[in-house]
């Protein structure tokens, strides 16, 4: 009886330990499908999502951004469809090396490109009537891939009509 009972306490923790073992899989290991509450037939829904992240770059990875991190800010845009599944344009790099603008600063100083690539979001706002924006921050253990895709997402579901910006960095 007592042997019954120690076997079955311990079927029962094996049952526990591999159910809660799927929760901890790393993001890098699933490539799930994103899909937006607003799919549209004609596929036509997408944003333009600005980004910034410090992960290390790497042609071979989703999207060019790797898992690590890579000791200098990458700044861009990319286009995510929002309808499903998912998808986007490889990034655009943009310059963002640089501390903030200086008032009178000439164009094309050390301290522009930060500066620029806060204009390029200022001006996404602008071209679509507003003066706001939807910042993203990636939560832990998420790919830059996974990120981007989700800032779309969100962006389409929530009908957001001003500029999308990402901040993602590696956890």
């Amino acid at each position: 009886m007592q042997q019954g009972r120690t076997s079955l306490r311990l079927a029962a923790l094996l049952c526990a330990v591999l159910g809660l073992a799927g929760c901890t899989l790393s993001d890098a290991q699933k490539h799930d499908d994103i899909w937006s509450v607003w799919t549209r037939i004609d596929k036509s829904a997408s944003a333009t999502v600005f980004f910034a992240t410090d992960r290390q770059r790497d042609a071979g990875a989703p999207f060019g951004m790797g898992l690590h991190w890579g000791s200098a800010m990458t700044c861009g845009r990319s286009v995510v469809s929002n309808f499903a599944p998912a998808a986007a344009t490889p990034p655009e790099i943009m310059p963002c090396q640089g501390a903030g603008a200086v008032e009178g600063q000439q164009i094309g100083g050390p301290a522009f490109a930060m500066s620029g690539f806060a204009a390029a979001i200022a001006d996404e706002a602008h071209r679509r009537g507003c003066a706001s924006m939807l910042l993203y921050v990636h939560g832990f253990n998420t790919t830059f891939r996974t990120a981007l895709l989700h800032t779309g997402q969100l962006s389409a579901d929530v009908a957001w009509p001003c500029a999308t910006a990402l901040l993602s960095w590696s956890s």
